[in-house]
């Protein structure tokens, strides 16, 4: 809500290190729940997302009360898919008077795709879930090309879940044994996709 959020920013805007306030993660409508990613041209959301954007407004507002130097994060609804980016009008929505500074103000979407390949309830537990498992076959090329199209595109990337202490599926370092849960594996083919991708952006 805007109150937790002025809450929020008045503690923080104190730190160093915090790189952003991602405001909702994977908002979705009350449509979104009703209707599939394919029917996105077709249904009228025009009035949900104007909701969406109107509530992002109030938060952002109340944020810049407390920071002035922090960037906010929105994101795009049906959980954030790329596909509903072009539904986010914000020229014509109350962050209309924010969007102009890059620095400060980030869009952004999140990669679940091909969704047979990344999702366990999908594939029939086989692997990934959600975005890719280190002992997915072909996770490193698929941390590649999906890296390299970011890169080609000027969009930043985070990766998931990486060093999740309670969860080691995503963590890279380890490698893509499954089994292995505490010891870095060195020059693995996951880590090489990942560095060459960092050493492309800097």
């Amino acid at each position: 809500s805007p109150q937790v959020w002025q809450q929020v920013a008045a503690i923080l805007s104190r730190v160093n290190n915090i790189i952003g306030y991602d405001l909702i993660n994977e908002p979705y409508i009350m449509l979104d729940q009703q209707v599939g990613i394919e029917d996105l041209s077709i249904c009228d959301r025009s009035s949900e997302i104007g909701d969406l954007l109107t509530y992002y407004g109030q938060m952002l507002d109340v944020i810049r009360r407390e920071d002035h130097h922090t960037p906010v994060i929105i994101e795009s609804s049906f959980w954030a898919n790329w596909r509903a980016l072009r539904l986010l009008n914000l020229k014509q929505s109350p962050l209309s008077a924010y969007i102009h500074d890059i620095d400060l103000f980030k869009v952004s979407f999140h990669m679940y795709e091909p969704r047979l390949l990344t999702t366990y309830r999908l594939n029939k537990n086989r692997f990934g879930y959600p975005g890719i498992s280190r002992n997915t076959p072909g996770a490193s090329v698929y941390l590649q090309d999906t890296l390299n199209e970011c890169h080609k595109h000027g969009w930043s990337t985070c990766l998931y879940a990486f060093r999740e202490y309670h969860w080691s599926m995503m963590n890279y370092e380890l490698g893509v044994d499954r089994e292995n849960e505490h010891i870095k594996s060195v020059g693995n083919p996951l880590m090489k996709a990942i560095t060459e991708a960092i050493q492309k952006s800097s």
